[in-house]
């Protein structure tokens, strides 16, 4: 929040118009978030990804043309639990793009594949040891992990190596049914 904040407050000097749109995209993140930390309902996988638009405005701000954003949207109509692709973003952009000084690209893909939906969020940043991840207090993974498995049934796969990048991948069950709603679950 202090680095969209200050990004901001320099877009107030030299580029207002553009200064009032990160404001309105900062309160509808913060909004969507708080919103999210309120229900324990499931949202549409595109409301989710509204939440992302705005976070990746915010820090498309801050890192210019060092940061890319790629979108591939194969399959949409699905449920999650609030805020599970937002923070793997994020994880892309801050421990990924941003550690590169040239910087560079984070897609966020769906796709469907062998009886799952799966949802990738792809860096070509700075990439990591992924067994430090295993011996890491990271909180945020395990607690996301415990919400997929608890809600969908999904897993959360992470490889990366160092130099190469990231590639966050969940793996969503699916079954075919004739029932429209299935997919408002």
């Amino acid at each position: 929040m202090q680095n969209a904040l200050m990004s901001i407050k320099v877009l107030c000097r030299t580029r207002p118009k553009e200064a009032e749109q990160a404001v309105y995209d900062f309160a509808v993140f913060l909004r969507g978030n708080m919103n999210a930390l309120e229900s324990a309902e499931m949202i549409p996988f595109r409301e989710e990804c509204k939440t992302i638009e705005r976070y990746l405005h915010i820090e498309k701000i801050r890192f210019g043309e060092r940061l890319q954003v790629q979108w591939d949207l194969q399959e949409e109509k699905f449920r999650i639990p609030p805020l599970t692709i937002q923070p793997l973003v994020e994880n892309a952009v801050c421990h990924g793009i941003c550690q590169k000084m040239e910087g560079g690209t984070v897609q966020i893909r769906s796709f469907r594949k062998n009886g799952e939906i799966c949802v990738q969020i792809l860096d070509d940043g700075a990439g990591f040891d992924t067994e430090k991840l295993k011996d890491a207090d990271g909180i945020a993974i395990r607690n996301l992990k415990l919400r997929l498995k608890e809600f969908l049934n999904a897993d959360l796969e992470i490889e990366s190596r160092k130099g190469e990048g990231c590639r966050q991948t969940i793996h969503i069950p699916w079954e075919e049914t004739d029932d429209e709603n299935y997919s408002d679950r």
